[in-house]
C-alpha cells in the first residue's frame, strides 16, 4: 500500500473528446518506507461509450535492493454504463526492463483481468482482479488492484 501525489499534464487540447495524451510526474511513499519518483506517459482514445488507454511508467525507488529503473506498461479498454459506471479489461506488464535478464524482482511479470469503475464529477474509483499470464506464471498468480482519485 502506498500514497502517491503528482501533477497530471495534459499535452493535447483540453476540448478534444477523441484523443488525449498526458504526462504525470509523481512521488510515492509506501508503508515499507520506500520513496519512489515516477513518470507516466498515457494515451487514450474515446469513441462514444468506448475508451482505450495505454500507459508506460518509469520509476526509481530509493532503496539499495531495488532496480535502478522499473518500467511498467498497461493497456485497458472500458465501456460506459449508466450512472457513471464503466466495465472493461486491463493488462499490465511489470518489470519490462528485466525481459532480457532478471534483476531485483526476478524477471518480467504480466497480469490481465476485468475491471469495474465509477465516476462522479471529479471523483473516480476503479478496481479489479488480475491473473498471471506471463511465462512461468501459475494458476495461483493473482493480484487485486484498487485506486481512487480526485481531480482538481
Amino acid at each position: 500500500l502506498s500514497f502517491e501525489g503528482g501533477i497530471h499534464v495534459l499535452l493535447t487540447d483540453p476540448t478534444s473528446r477523441t484523443w488525449r495524451f498526458s504526462l504525470r510526474p509523481s512521488y510515492s511513499y509506501d508503508f515499507n518506507g520506500a520513496s519512489t519518483i515516477n513518470l507516466t506517459a498515457t494515451g487514450a482514445w474515446n469513441r462514444q461509450r468506448f475508451r482505450v488507454a495505454a500507459s508506460v511508467t518509469g520509476s526509481h525507488t530509493f532503496r539499495t535492493d531495488a532496480d535502478e529503473l522499473d518500467v511498467q506498461a498497461t493497456l485497458g479498454a472500458t465501456y460506459s454504463l449508466p450512472l457513471g459506471f464503466r466495465v472493461g479489461l486491463e493488462g499490465v506488464v511489470a518489470d519490462l526492463e528485466e525481459s532480457a535478464s532478471p534483476g531485483a524482482e526476478g524477471g518480467l511479470s504480466a497480469f490481465a483481468g476485468p475491471t469495474m469503475g465509477w465516476e462522479w464529477s471529479r471523483f473516480q474509483i476503479v478496481a479489479g482482479p488480475a491473473f498471471g499470464i506471463a511465462p512461468g506464471s501459475t494458476r495461483d498468480s493473482f493480484l487485486f488492484r484498487a485506486a481512487a482519485c480526485f481531480r482538481l
